[in-house]
């Protein structure tokens, strides 16, 4: 979006706590599905299970729908040990979940599998996967059908058939260093239980702010891509952004769009299967005034005054083309074909569910930093200083020390930003 005017200024004065943002967006999940493509030796055709971009016990997934799309130690067949090997190189993972059955299960104590996560400095964690405990077979029969573990649910259920998800918590020496790769390790034979796994999703927290600095030819302002698996409307998304002290973010040139796109282009928990072919992406904030004509007149970003001037519709949209003729009146990223996904724009109606929502915040945070709804006034001051310096906040409610949003605190360059903001400059 453009750099911030006072017409910006005006809309974001009104917005109460503003630096809470990093820390409530922090607090959510943040899901990033893995590309089971590569590693695929196997087709799931053995039912009708549903493929594409999916939300399988609150966890996105992604399951290819043609070809091989899930990896099987049963392949090819024999004796042996298998190993599927999945690189993640990512920092901060907290959760692994993974859909992972079983053909020929045997019934535990004894475990003919484990799963491994290796840190980046050799750590490994390993996990036996145990017949009847944690896995089971895909189809009730007369192999494993119980599941008894907790971290172990039903995912996908198709008459006598189903998909397992199970959840792994890594432990703090894993957390605070890259998770370089996840190991699956079958010792089973032929017709004596073969796991083969559907997909994998990492959970990590929700990423601090990013901003896109003036040095990258940006406008200093900061974004946070959301993450919403169980669905958000354009609306909701709106009033959640506004809540965090920003709004949902508005495009004004080509860089811009792909500053914003970089983050979740390749990230499948974003997208989710749309009609036909397409995928649709999160909500960015346009919308089009009421009584335009369509499909392309009256398109507006949420903050006042900022010309739609910018675009970068798919090849044919906006159309207003939906099943029973609802309005298509919002924006969102859309694409044709499989993840990674296009940067382009479709309209849809606002009361679609989608996967997220991108929100673009000030360079700085509000100056009410006590939100007390009274600012600026010298309470505020107080506080900050306070905080500043270890101590209690008044209201109990203050906003994030780090007021220039750098990710650095507490710091020098938040109290001189404070300050300059405090006596009507700009951050």
């Amino acid at each position: 979006m453009l750099a911030i005017n006072s017409m910006k200024c005006s809309v974001v004065g009104l917005v109460l706590g503003a630096a809470a943002a990093t820390q409530s967006l922090a607090m959510d999940s943040y899901f990033v599905t893995v590309n089971m493509l590569p590693y695929a030796n196997q087709s799931l055709g053995r039912s009708t299970f549903a493929t594409g971009s999916l939300v399988l016990a609150g966890v996105p997934f992604r399951i290819e729908n043609q070809g091989n799309n899930i990896w099987s130690a049963a392949v090819p067949g024999g004796s042996g040990t298998r190993t599927l090997e999945v690189i993640v190189n990512l920092e901060g993972v907290k959760k692994v979940h993974t859909l992972i059955n079983t053909d020929w299960g045997q019934a535990g104590p004894a475990s003919y599998a484990t799963i491994q996560f290796v840190g980046a400095d050799g750590t490994v964690v390993s996990e036996e996967l145990v017949g009847n405990v944690n896995i089971r077979d895909w189809n009730q029969f007369v192999w494993t059908n119980s599941l008894t573990a907790t971290n172990a649910v039903v995912a996908q259920a198709v008459g006598s058939t189903r998909l397992d998800k199970q959840v792994w918590t890594m432990p703090l020496d894993i957390v605070g260093q890259e998770l370089r790769a996840i190991r699956i390790i079958d010792n089973g034979n032929q017709n004596f239980q073969r796991v083969f796994v559907s997909g994998i999703a990492l959970e990590i927290d929700q990423p601090a702010p990013a901003r896109w600095s003036a040095s990258q030819g940006g406008n200093n302002n900061r974004y946070v891509w959301v993450q919403r698996p169980q669905g958000i409307s354009w609306e909701q998304a709106s009033t959640e952004a506004t809540q965090q002290g920003g709004w949902l973010a508005t495009i004004n040139s080509a860089a811009e769009n792909a500053f914003v796109y970089s983050r979740l282009g390749g990230n499948q928990a974003f997208w989710r299967n749309g009609i036909a072919n397409a995928i649709w992406g999160p909500w960015i904030g346009g919308f089009q005034l009421s009584g335009s004509a369509e499909p392309a007149a009256g398109w507006s970003w949420v903050v006042p005054g900022e010309p739609f001037s910018y675009t970068n519709w798919a090849v044919g949209e906006p159309n207003n083309v939906f099943a029973g003729g609802v309005n298509e009146d919002r924006v969102h990223y859309f694409s044709v074909g499989p993840v990674p996904a296009a940067s382009t724009w479709n309209d849809l109606p606002a009361s679609t569910l989608l996967n997220g929502y991108i929100v673009e915040l000030p360079p700085c945070d509000s100056i009410d930093f006590n939100r007390d709804g009274l600012f600026p006034d010298d309470a505020d001051l107080l506080d900050f200083l306070s905080v500043l310096a270890g101590g209690e906040c008044s209201t109990g409610n203050c906003n994030s020390i780090d007021f220039n949003g750098d990710t650095l605190f507490p710091d020098d360059t938040d109290l001189i930003a404070f300050l300059t903001v405090l006596a009507g400059g700009d951050c």
